[in-house]
């Protein structure tokens, strides 16, 4: 993700209730991490599962 769709996203994130010092337990991963894994499975469904052996690769479109 490059920095400035970062800056557009971030502002739409809500901030946790630790991060607003209001208790509660640290986020472990990183917000733009965890958009980049979602934006990965989207553009390749099927890429893990046929590396992975799970689903064999002939029967993919």
């Amino acid at each position: 993700m490059a920095d400035a769709e970062w800056t557009t996203v971030r502002g739409m994130i809500p901030v946790s209730a630790w991060g607003e010092g209001r208790g509660g337990r640290p986020e472990e991963y990183c917000h733009r991490d965890i958009l980049d894994a979602i934006r990965y499975v989207v553009d390749n469904p099927y890429l893990p599962l046929t590396e992975l052996g799970v689903v064999d690769a002939s029967w993919m479109p």
